[in-house]
C-alpha cells in the first residue's frame, strides 16, 4: 500500500503513537486521508484505525478503494473491525452512515444508578455521550435521557421519568437532508 504521495506526512504517521496518529488523522482535511493512508503500510494503518472511533474509521476507509479497505479491515484487531465494517454497510448519504455504533443504552426500568455504573464500564464513550437510551427486552429504543438529568437525581431515582416524552428518531436508510432536517427542528445531540 506504500505511494509517494505525502511522503513526510508519512514519515510522520510512522513515528508517532498509534493513539496520536488517530488522533491526528481525525483532525485532517478528508481530502488528504487517501494520501496519507496510501504512504503507510496496511499494517501500520489497522493499528491506527484500531484507536479510532468505528465512525471516524469508516470514513477513512470509504476514501480507499474497496479492495484497500478489506484489507485493511484484515489487519485490524476483530472487534473494532466487526464496528467499523457495520458502519461500512450503509451508503455515506444515509443515516446508517453517518451513525456511529457506541452509544449507552440500558432497560427501560434502570434507575440512575444503573446508568452512571454502565458509563463507567464503558468509559471510552465519555467524549461523545449525550444520553442514555432506554430499550425493552427486545432492545428495542424505548426513550432518552439526557445524561445531565442523571446528576440531579439520587441513584434510586427509575430513569423512565427523566426521559425526554417524545424521542426523535429516524430510520437507517433515511438520507442525510432527512437526518439534518431533524437534528435542526428538534435540537438534537443525538438521533437514534
Amino acid at each position: 500500500m506504500k505511494s509517494s504521495v505525502l511522503p513526510s506526512a508519512g514519515a510522520l504517521f510512522e513515528t508517532l503513537d498509534e493513539q496520536v496518529a488517530a488522533q491526528a488523522l481525525e483532525e485532517i482535511d478528508p481530502k488528504l486521508h487517501a494520501g496519507i493512508l496510501h504512504s503507510l503500510d496496511k499494517e501500520r494503518v489497522a493499528e491506527i484505525l484500531d484507536e479510532m472511533e468505528p465512525d471516524a474509521a469508516a470514513d477513512l476507509l470509504n476514501s480507499l478503494e474497496e479492495h484497500e479497505s478489506d484489507e485493511i479491515l484484515e489487519e485490524m484487531d476483530d472487534e473494532p473491525a466487526a464496528d467499523v465494517e457495520e458502519l461500512l454497510e450503509y451508503p455515506e448519504d444515509t443515516a446508517g452512515g453517518m451513525m456511529t455504533n457506541y452509544f449507552l443504552a440500558v432497560q427501560q426500568d434502570a434507575t440512575v444508578e444503573a446508568a452512571i455504573t454502565a458509563m463507567r464500564e464503558h468509559d471510552y464513550l465519555a467524549k461523545s455521550l449525550t444520553h442514555v437510551f432506554l430499550v425493552d427486552d427486545l432492545e428495542r429504543l424505548v426513550a432518552a435521557v439526557p445524561i445531565g438529568r442523571l446528576f440531579l437525581n439520587g441513584p434510586d431515582q427509575p430513569l423512565r421519568p427523566l426521559a425526554f416524552r417524545e424521542t426523535p428518531r429516524v430510520d437507517l436508510e433515511a438520507e442525510r437532508s432527512r437526518v439534518i432536517e431533524i437534528f435542526d427542528k428538534y435540537n438534537c445531540y443525538s438521533l437514534p
